[in-house]
């Protein structure tokens, strides 16, 4: 602990570890113990904010205790409940943007009502580090800024959003016939995707995606494959 409260954090730094120390900075409510004040009191003065969720426990126990620290824009840590190694803290991730290759995770983020003002701190920061658009005098200049903007409001999402993983309960209407009934659905398409007929002739038929399969089938063969089976 004496070490990091006396550290002068240099650009582009990164510090984290299990300090338990509590302090309201990152666990709401919480009365201030094992110099929870002086780690508090550091990252105020040398502008290493706390880059974890607020209030989210890391710890069994309920409490904020594993902590990381940053000066680098748009660097965050979140708990990743997929990865947990058993242990009794949770296992966390720390993304640094613009460093290596991060893989393409295709959920959607949902921003509470309560980090909406985060978010908005967080878009009008980087939009005022960007260029006057009134003193742009080219196309390029106009799309460079278009990007900028953009990238600014969705780092700001992964920020302070929640990942949607798809993690909910079924609709109560959704019984297992109904289950069953897609199920059968998915394969009745898989099975008109491996034998479908050829088309007659030489026409030219409408395509329609399928949802679910990779390709398309013609308007003119599910009319013949419906002839034929039926």
């Amino acid at each position: 602990m004496d070490y990091v409260t006396h550290l002068a954090p240099p650009p582009q730094c990164l510090v984290g570890g299990d300090f338990n120390a509590w302090h309201d900075m990152w666990e709401p409510g919480i009365q201030p113990a094992n110099r929870g004040a002086d780690l508090a009191r550091w990252s105020a003065d040398a502008a290493m904010d706390y880059i974890g969720t607020v209030g989210e426990p890391t710890q069994r126990s309920g409490h904020v205790l594993d902590l990381t620290f940053s000066n680098i824009s748009f660097a965050y840590s979140e708990i990743r409940q997929d990865m947990h190694s058993g242990s009794d803290h949770e296992t966390q991730v720390t993304t640094i943007p613009g460093r290596g290759r991060v893989p393409l995770e295709q959920v959607h983020h949902r921003v509470p009502e309560a980090e909406l003002g985060k978010f908005a701190g967080l878009v009008g920061n980087s939009i005022a580090r960007l260029a006057d658009p009134w003193d742009f005098t080219s196309t390029t200049q106009i799309d460079d800024f278009a990007e900028a903007l953009g990238e600014a409001f969705t780092l700001a999402i992964q920020i302070v959003g929640k990942p949607d993983r798809g993690g909910g309960t079924p609709a109560p209407w959704w019984t297992p016939e109904c289950q069953a009934a897609y199920d059968e659905h998915l394969q009745s398409v898989a099975t008109l995707m491996t034998t479908r007929p050829r088309p007659l002739g030489n026409s030219r038929a409408l395509s329609v995606g399928l949802s679910g399969s990779t390709g398309s089938i013609s308007l003119m063969e599910l009319v013949m494959t419906s002839h034929s089976t039926g």
